[in-house]
């Protein structure tokens, strides 16, 4: 009797994830370029700010307890920065995420270099205006 050996090889993937916890009426800062710096196999419409009961992080669509937990694509980034902002051409971009209150969800804004750095002056004793 011929027994076929099965394929016992296991794949092992390490992803590292940086996820804060924001508060409503706190805000996190995000470079645009980690927006552009997309897997070689992920699509600009499924990766982007991910939230899931205040935690927020940069990565690909996916679901807890079937809810989507990608809150803001690059693709919307990316269109926003073109379509109001083209005058910023090269300049450095941030985007601004903060939690919309108890119900879910986030608030966003783009931010270009000065503005971001008055923000962090004006609030620079003030922990949960946080640059990542």
């Amino acid at each position: 009797m011929d027994k076929k050996k099965e394929d016992t090889t296991t794949t092992t993937i390490t992803v590292t994830l940086r996820v804060q916890h924001v508060k409503p009426g706190e805000s996190i800062h995000y470079p645009f370029t980690y927006f552009k710096q997309l897997p070689e196999d992920i699509d600009w419409v499924d990766w982007g700010v991910c939230e899931h009961k205040h935690d927020f992080w940069i990565g690909e669509r996916g679901s807890v307890d079937g809810e989507d937990i990608l809150r803001l694509s690059s693709f919307d980034i990316a269109e926003r920065r073109d379509e109001e902002y083209p005058e910023w051409g090269d300049e450095e971009v941030f985007v601004s995420v903060s939690p919309s209150g108890d119900g879910g969800g986030i608030k966003w804004r783009l931010l270009n270099k000065n503005e971001l750095g008055e923000i962090m002056e004006k609030y620079k004793d003030f922990p949960q205006f946080r640059t990542n």
